[in-house]
């Protein structure tokens, strides 16, 4: 058993050989497989932020829809305050076109009755306009007469009058 046989030794160095290769091929897998669980490792990483954003954008998709809710009811109750009050602005315009019109109507009953004595009033007036032309035309006459003898005093020697009248 000491001694090996040749022919048994080139078999032996191959196998050798093999178990060499082999090893060396063993590093190399265990490194793709260290990468390889690397990788996987990040790819949970990855996976695990994903489900966190995709929980996020769950919870605010969530909100929105809330708000949009929200406002709908809100449009909806604007939207009836809205239609409520233009109701009754349109009815209080319609109550306050009716006052209107009545008191128009009103009006012009009262100018219809007040007319004869409207007319008259304006022929009287027509006769009291021509009174205050004839006093008008009057006073000019008036202050006109005051301004001759106004100058008449300043201007003539009453001395020489009364000599004149007097006949001396």
């Amino acid at each position: 058993m000491g001694e090996v046989l040749p022919e048994c030794t080139t078999g032996f160095h191959d196998v050798r050989l093999e178990i060499g290769v082999i090893k060396t091929e063993l590093k190399t897998h265990e490194k793709v497989i260290d990468k390889l669980t690397e990788g996987i490792e990040k790819i949970q990483e990855v996976n695990t932020n994903l489900l966190r954003m995709l929980a996020i954008h769950e919870e605010k998709h969530e909100t929105h829809d809330k708000v949009n809710d929200d406002m709908d009811d809100d449009l909806k109750d604007l939207h009836s305050r809205i239609t409520t009050e233009s109701r009754i602005t349109e009815e209080k315009f319609t109550r306050l076109e009716s006052e209107v019109h009545a008191k128009i109507d009103s009006l012009k009953n009262e100018i219809m009755v007040a007319l004869p004595t409207i007319k008259e009033d304006v022929k009287s007036s027509h006769k009291v306009g021509d009174v205050i032309k004839e006093l008008d035309r009057w006073k000019y006459i008036i202050v006109t007469v005051f301004v001759v003898l106004a100058w008449i005093i300043e201007h003539v020697n009453f001395s020489v009058l009364a000599k004149l009248f007097s006949g001396n």
